[in-house]
Protein backbone atom coordinates (compact mmCIF):
# COMPACT_ATOMS: atom_id res chain seq x y z
CA UNK A 1 0.00 0.00 0.00
CA UNK A 2 0.95 3.36 -0.67
CA UNK A 3 0.58 6.40 0.82
CA UNK A 4 -0.57 9.73 -1.21
CA UNK A 5 2.04 12.82 -1.16
CA UNK A 6 -0.04 14.72 1.20
CA UNK A 7 -0.39 11.91 3.84
CA UNK A 8 3.52 11.41 4.30
CA UNK A 9 3.14 14.53 7.09
CA UNK A 10 1.46 12.03 9.38
CA UNK A 11 4.56 9.99 10.01
CA UNK A 12 7.97 10.04 9.50
CA UNK A 13 9.96 8.02 7.62
CA UNK A 14 10.79 5.88 10.57
CA UNK A 15 7.70 5.39 11.98
CA UNK A 16 5.80 4.19 9.09
CA UNK A 17 8.98 1.95 8.59
CA UNK A 18 7.98 0.64 12.25
CA UNK A 19 4.28 0.86 11.39
CA UNK A 20 4.61 -1.44 7.75
CA UNK A 21 6.41 -4.34 10.66
CA UNK A 22 3.80 -4.16 12.78
CA UNK A 23 1.23 -4.73 10.20
CA UNK A 24 3.29 -7.20 8.42
CA UNK A 25 3.61 -9.24 12.40
CA UNK A 26 -0.32 -8.66 12.75
CA UNK A 27 -1.13 -10.23 9.39
CA UNK A 28 0.83 -13.67 10.42
CA UNK A 29 -1.08 -16.58 11.01
CA UNK A 30 -0.99 -17.84 14.39
CA UNK A 31 0.91 -21.09 15.66
CA UNK A 32 -1.25 -23.79 15.03
CA UNK A 33 0.25 -25.10 18.23
CA UNK A 34 -1.85 -22.53 20.12
CA UNK A 35 -4.63 -23.02 18.31
CA UNK A 36 -7.07 -25.34 19.76
CA UNK A 37 -10.47 -27.23 18.66
CA UNK A 38 -13.77 -26.50 20.75
CA UNK A 39 -15.45 -29.86 20.17
CA UNK A 40 -18.68 -28.46 21.43
CA UNK A 41 -19.16 -26.00 18.64
CA UNK A 42 -16.61 -27.14 16.34
CA UNK A 43 -14.71 -23.98 16.25
CA UNK A 44 -10.91 -22.76 16.81
CA UNK A 45 -10.07 -20.87 19.46
CA UNK A 46 -6.61 -19.49 21.47
CA UNK A 47 -7.07 -19.94 24.77
CA UNK A 48 -7.29 -17.01 26.96
CA UNK A 49 -4.07 -16.94 28.92
CA UNK A 50 -1.81 -17.53 25.74
CA UNK A 51 -3.64 -14.80 23.86
CA UNK A 52 -2.72 -11.95 26.65
CA UNK A 53 0.36 -13.48 26.74
CA UNK A 54 0.73 -12.53 23.22
CA UNK A 55 -1.12 -9.69 23.50
CA UNK A 56 1.57 -8.23 26.18
CA UNK A 57 4.12 -8.95 24.02
CA UNK A 58 2.63 -6.68 21.33
CA UNK A 59 1.80 -3.74 23.27
CA UNK A 60 4.01 -4.14 26.12
CA UNK A 61 1.33 -5.00 28.83
CA UNK A 62 -0.41 -1.61 27.70
CA UNK A 63 -4.05 -2.93 28.00
CA UNK A 64 -7.31 -3.67 29.55
CA UNK A 65 -10.96 -3.58 29.47
CA UNK A 66 -13.88 -2.26 30.55
CA UNK A 67 -17.75 -1.66 30.41
CA UNK A 68 -18.55 -5.26 30.83
CA UNK A 69 -22.05 -5.83 30.40
CA UNK A 70 -24.16 -9.01 30.01
CA UNK A 71 -27.78 -10.74 29.92
CA UNK A 72 -28.82 -13.94 31.68
CA UNK A 73 -31.08 -16.61 29.47
CA UNK A 74 -32.64 -19.51 30.98
CA UNK A 75 -29.29 -21.63 30.35
CA UNK A 76 -26.93 -19.15 28.33
CA UNK A 77 -25.43 -16.04 29.38
CA UNK A 78 -24.35 -13.53 26.71
CA UNK A 79 -22.43 -10.30 26.50
CA UNK A 80 -19.68 -7.59 25.56
CA UNK A 81 -16.57 -5.98 26.51
CA UNK A 82 -14.72 -3.08 25.21
CA UNK A 83 -10.78 -4.07 25.27
CA UNK A 84 -8.70 -0.81 24.99
CA UNK A 85 -5.11 -0.54 24.38
CA UNK A 86 -2.00 1.45 23.39
CA UNK A 87 -0.88 1.33 20.13
CA UNK A 88 2.67 0.38 20.68
CA UNK A 89 3.87 2.56 17.64
CA UNK A 90 1.80 5.67 18.01
CA UNK A 91 1.14 5.81 21.10
CA UNK A 92 -3.00 6.46 20.52
CA UNK A 93 -5.27 4.41 22.93
CA UNK A 94 -7.41 1.89 20.61
CA UNK A 95 -10.83 0.13 21.76
CA UNK A 96 -12.33 -3.06 19.89
CA UNK A 97 -15.66 -4.59 21.41
CA UNK A 98 -15.77 -8.07 21.97
CA UNK A 99 -19.08 -10.47 22.66
CA UNK A 100 -19.72 -13.53 23.35
CA UNK A 101 -22.37 -16.42 25.06
CA UNK A 102 -21.55 -19.78 27.24
CA UNK A 103 -24.00 -22.13 28.89
CA UNK A 104 -24.43 -21.65 32.59
CA UNK A 105 -22.84 -24.30 34.54
CA UNK A 106 -24.72 -25.81 37.37
CA UNK A 107 -21.87 -27.12 40.00
CA UNK A 108 -24.04 -28.06 43.53
CA UNK A 109 -21.07 -28.03 46.64
CA UNK A 110 -22.42 -29.22 50.07
CA UNK A 111 -21.50 -25.98 52.27
CA UNK A 112 -22.35 -25.92 55.80
CA UNK A 113 -25.32 -24.77 55.28
CA UNK A 114 -26.24 -27.33 53.22
CA UNK A 115 -26.00 -28.00 49.40
CA UNK A 116 -25.35 -25.09 47.42
CA UNK A 117 -25.89 -24.50 43.88
CA UNK A 118 -23.00 -22.35 41.99
CA UNK A 119 -24.02 -21.27 38.35
CA UNK A 120 -23.22 -17.33 37.55
CA UNK A 121 -20.49 -17.09 40.40
CA UNK A 122 -18.92 -20.26 37.64
CA UNK A 123 -20.65 -18.73 34.48
CA UNK A 124 -19.85 -14.89 34.48
CA UNK A 125 -15.90 -15.01 34.71
CA UNK A 126 -16.26 -17.71 31.56
CA UNK A 127 -17.99 -15.19 29.99
CA UNK A 128 -15.52 -12.11 30.40
CA UNK A 129 -13.04 -14.51 29.09
CA UNK A 130 -14.33 -15.42 25.58
CA UNK A 131 -15.61 -11.79 25.43
CA UNK A 132 -12.12 -10.31 25.89
CA UNK A 133 -10.84 -13.29 23.32
CA UNK A 134 -13.57 -12.23 21.06
CA UNK A 135 -12.17 -8.20 21.12
CA UNK A 136 -8.46 -9.33 21.12
CA UNK A 137 -8.99 -11.98 18.22
CA UNK A 138 -10.00 -8.81 15.80
CA UNK A 139 -6.82 -6.93 16.32
CA UNK A 140 -5.55 -9.22 13.77
CA UNK A 141 -4.79 -12.38 12.26
CA UNK A 142 -2.01 -12.95 14.73
CA UNK A 143 -4.64 -13.18 17.54
CA UNK A 144 -6.86 -15.44 15.77
CA UNK A 145 -9.00 -12.42 13.35
CA UNK A 146 -9.10 -15.42 10.46
CA UNK A 147 -10.15 -18.70 12.76
CA UNK A 148 -13.61 -19.63 12.26
CA UNK A 149 -14.47 -17.02 9.42
CA UNK A 150 -15.75 -19.50 6.77
CA UNK A 151 -18.86 -20.41 9.75
CA UNK A 152 -19.26 -16.28 10.05
CA UNK A 153 -19.40 -15.92 6.17
CA UNK A 154 -21.53 -19.01 6.03
CA UNK A 155 -24.30 -17.47 8.86
CA UNK A 156 -24.29 -13.91 7.26
CA UNK A 157 -24.87 -15.16 4.38
CA UNK A 158 -27.99 -14.24 2.36
CA UNK A 159 -27.89 -17.17 0.36
CA UNK A 160 -27.30 -20.44 2.48
CA UNK A 161 -28.58 -18.27 5.56
CA UNK A 162 -32.08 -17.25 4.25
CA UNK A 163 -34.18 -19.85 5.88
CA UNK A 164 -32.03 -20.02 9.30
CA UNK A 165 -33.45 -18.66 12.96
CA UNK A 166 -30.12 -16.44 12.72
CA UNK A 167 -31.08 -14.67 9.36
CA UNK A 168 -34.30 -14.08 11.00
CA UNK A 169 -32.66 -12.73 14.13
CA UNK A 170 -30.41 -10.34 12.45
CA UNK A 171 -33.38 -9.19 9.88
CA UNK A 172 -35.08 -7.98 13.15
CA UNK A 173 -31.68 -6.05 14.20
CA UNK A 174 -31.05 -4.63 11.16
CA UNK A 175 -34.78 -3.34 11.11
CA UNK A 176 -34.32 -1.09 14.26
CA UNK A 177 -34.27 2.22 12.65
CA UNK A 178 -32.64 4.40 15.39
CA UNK A 179 -30.22 3.84 18.13
CA UNK A 180 -32.92 3.80 20.68
CA UNK A 181 -34.87 1.37 19.07
CA UNK A 182 -32.00 -0.54 18.48
CA UNK A 183 -30.95 -0.14 22.99
CA UNK A 184 -34.42 -0.75 23.85
CA UNK A 185 -34.91 -4.48 21.58
CA UNK A 186 -32.06 -6.03 21.53
CA UNK A 187 -32.41 -7.88 24.56
CA UNK A 188 -36.09 -9.19 23.60
CA UNK A 189 -34.51 -10.11 20.06
CA UNK A 190 -31.60 -12.06 22.07
CA UNK A 191 -34.09 -13.88 24.34
CA UNK A 192 -36.59 -14.79 21.62
CA UNK A 193 -33.87 -16.78 19.44
CA UNK A 194 -31.80 -17.82 22.18
CA UNK A 195 -33.00 -21.20 22.71
CA UNK A 196 -33.14 -21.80 18.98
CA UNK A 197 -30.01 -21.09 17.48
CA UNK A 198 -26.60 -22.37 18.20
CA UNK A 199 -23.78 -20.73 20.46
CA UNK A 200 -21.49 -19.69 17.88
CA UNK A 201 -25.01 -17.80 15.76
CA UNK A 202 -25.34 -16.34 19.31
CA UNK A 203 -22.00 -14.82 19.56
CA UNK A 204 -21.87 -13.80 15.96
CA UNK A 205 -26.18 -12.30 16.74
CA UNK A 206 -24.27 -10.56 19.69
CA UNK A 207 -21.06 -9.46 17.83
CA UNK A 208 -23.31 -7.53 15.20
CA UNK A 209 -25.66 -6.19 18.19
CA UNK A 210 -22.54 -4.41 19.53
CA UNK A 211 -21.23 -3.49 16.20
CA UNK A 212 -24.45 -1.61 15.56
CA UNK A 213 -24.42 -0.03 19.02
CA UNK A 214 -20.90 1.31 18.04
CA UNK A 215 -21.88 2.78 14.97
CA UNK A 216 -24.66 4.75 16.04
CA UNK A 217 -22.88 5.54 19.14
CA UNK A 218 -20.05 7.16 17.02
CA UNK A 219 -22.36 9.11 14.67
Amino acid sequence: MQLKNDELYIYDKGQLEALRKFLKLLAEEPSRKEVLLNEVTETQYIPIDVLEDIFDELTFGQFGTRNFQYQVGNSKVCGSVELFYTHPITGKELSKIGAAACEIPRKILNTAEGPKTFDLELAIPALLSFCTISAIRKVGRRLGRSLNRDIINLAMSSEQGEATELKKALDEIAAFSSFKELQDGKQAVVEKYMEKITLAELTTLNKVIQEKIVEWASE
